[in-house]
């Protein structure tokens, strides 16, 4: 099973700190399911911080985290930090 983690409505429309990610893993590691995807819908900005945040916390994770929605300028920056926490 698959659980949905909808950012927009458990923060807001702009992700602009790490303790933005900080809250989106809080809901990950709540789930009891392996599976999580996390929706971007609706959300208009996306800082460096998070994203830095965000992967390093999901590197870490054993559960199995996907996104969509993200806009194409965005994936961009998630694509190319994540390399770099791989690389790390």
């Amino acid at each position: 099973m698959n659980t949905i983690i909808k950012v927009f409505n458990l923060i807001n429309r702009s992700l602009e700190s790490n303790k933005s990610a900080e809250l989106v893993f809080d809901e990950i590691n709540k789930s009891k399911d392996n599976n999580i995807i996390v929706d971007f819908a609706n959300v208009v900005a996306i800082s460096r911080s998070f994203v830095q945040s965000y992967s390093a916390q999901k590197k870490k994770s054993n559960k199995n985290i996907s996104e969509i929605n993200i806009t194409k300028d965005y994936e961009n920056m998630f694509k190319m930090i994540e390399k770099q926490i791989l690389m790390a």
